[in-house]
């Protein structure tokens, strides 16, 4: 056996050449799936973690201002000796419903602040004045308790990229569809015991949005209680004759 002919022996032919580059982008290629699949797993995570937080957020909020939430009869002369007016009204559009309630639990910004604990808190959802199609949950508070409601009141942002939020006061035997309102009506001087709130968001950013007519398809619902109501009798009594129910 001459040079030549070792030498063609020990040689790479074409194909197996070919074989071994095939396998080699193969692996390459399962490697980087799998490495994307991990990122699109981290990015899918953190975006619902962000939609948590948001949902978290207003929740607490809502919580916190709603544990208490009062009026005042007009009738109570005793309670109301200074005709301060209180309020709890739900007012509903096809688009979102907004909720403005006085409460006890307004903390000063400043020490020694002429401010009480009572105040006048407002939730809203709004479209951005800078991003037009944008939409956020706002919430807005008096540093007391205006004597008249249908004076603005500063807003802050709450949570963004908030589709619509729901109130629905229960009145008794179920949730109302109609809106609330503390200071005419057949709801003059009451207060819900119950308030179902439910959050509509996106769960896309809004830069994945853009130009898209994307519909919001995250939803959470929960149903808050104010203890406050107490003093006050449902709007609806539940019916204790069972003959209805046969």
């Amino acid at each position: 056996m001459n040079f030549t002919q070792r030498n063609r022996e020990s040689a790479f032919t074409l194909l197996e050449i070919l074989i071994t580059l095939s396998i080699l982008v193969f692996i390459v290629m399962s490697v980087s799936q799998v490495i994307r699949n991990g990122f699109d797993a981290k990015d899918a995570l953190s975006q619902k973690a962000k939609i948590t937080h948001r949902y978290d957020v207003v929740m607490n909020a809502l919580d916190r201002d709603l544990s208490g939430a009062f009026i005042v009869s007009s009738k109570d002369t005793t309670r109301d000796a200074n005709h301060k007016r209180t309020l709890f009204k739900i007012n509903k559009t096809s688009e979102s419903d907004s909720i403005a309630f006085t409460y006890i639990g307004h903390s000063a910004i400043r020490e020694n602040a002429k401010e009480s604990d009572v105040s006048y808190v407002m939730y809203e959802v709004r479209e951005s004045k800078t991003e037009p199609g944008r939409k956020h949950l706002y919430r807005g508070e008096a540093p007391r308790v205006p004597k008249d409601f249908k004076d603005p009141i500063p807003m802050e942002l709450l949570a963004e990229d908030i589709a619509a939020v729901r109130f629905d006061a229960w009145q008794g035997d179920g949730y109302s569809k109609d809106k609330w309102d503390s200071t005419n009506s057949d709801t003059r001087d009451l207060m819900p015991h119950l308030v179902r709130v439910t959050v509509l968001a996106w769960e896309q950013p809004h830069e994945d949005r853009l130009g898209k007519d994307v519909k919001p398809n995250i939803q959470y619902t929960t149903v808050m209680y104010l203890p406050l109501a107490l003093d006050f009798n449902e709007l609806k009594s539940r019916s204790t004759d069972f003959a209805l129910f046969k």
